[in-house]
């Protein structure tokens, strides 16, 4: 049998660099939205595999108006420390 890998697997574990993630939580921080990030990620973080997983599947729709950043977003969610990091980055704001 052929492994019918992605091959953008070897991305998926370095999508959310530690650079991107204080990045977002310095953008969030600035426009004052620190705390409603951090209630947002709290309710997504049992079901960021799930979102992941929606965005993979709305992959032909999302295609046209996302370019590509919906694969990111979808990397980030089912990743499990993705949120993590993102939320600890929060917290230290």
């Amino acid at each position: 049998m052929h492994d019918t890998a992605p091959s953008d697997a070897p991305q998926a574990a370095s999508t959310a660099t530690p650079d991107a993630v204080h990045r977002i939580a310095d953008a969030l921080a600035r426009r004052g939205l620190s705390v409603p990030a951090i209630v947002l990620l709290e309710m997504l973080r049992p079901m960021g595999f799930l979102c992941g997983q929606a965005l993979c599947v709305m992959e032909p729709i999302l295609s046209p108006m996302a370019g590509g950043a919906h694969r990111r977003l979808a990397r980030f969610l089912e990743g499990g420390d993705g949120i993590e990091r993102l939320l600890s980055a929060l917290e230290e704001r």
